[in-house]
């Protein structure tokens, strides 16, 4: 130490490179402690993606199984749209078949007070 410091010509020379020394070797201490920082948690990040991936694979599973069901209620809704439709249809067919019976009815009757007219026309 003494040789380094005789050859240095100013105390501030010595106090900055001491300095830049002792710098450098708190990097050179950061960087190792964070190599081992960075060894010592892979382990622990390696098992947390695991997890994770389980936790994802897990919900997308069950994500998919609500699509599953979703799309059977669609197609059930889509049968029953369709059933409701043609129930619809058979119920207007049936009406107007009932409407047309009506008025046959009803002309049947019309002509049936004009025969007991006549007839009670004819008797008076």
């Amino acid at each position: 130490m003494r040789c380094f410091y005789a050859n240095l010509s100013q105390p501030a020379e010595v106090f900055s490179t001491i300095h830049d020394i002792s710098n450098a070797s708190i990097k050179q201490r950061a960087k190792q402690g964070e190599q081992e920082l960075s060894e010592l948690m892979k382990p622990w990040m390696e098992a947390i993606t695991m997890e994770c991936m389980s936790q994802i694979e897990n919900e997308l599973e069950k994500n998919g199984e609500m699509i599953s069901l979703i799309e059977s209620q669609n197609e059930s809704l889509a049968q029953s749209d369709i059933n409701t439709k043609q129930l619809r249809q058979k119920l207007i067919s049936h009406h107007e078949g009932m409407q047309m019976r009506i008025e046959d009815l009803e002309s049947q009757l019309i002509e049936t007070i004009r025969r007991k007219k006549t007839l009670l026309k004819m008797i008076r």
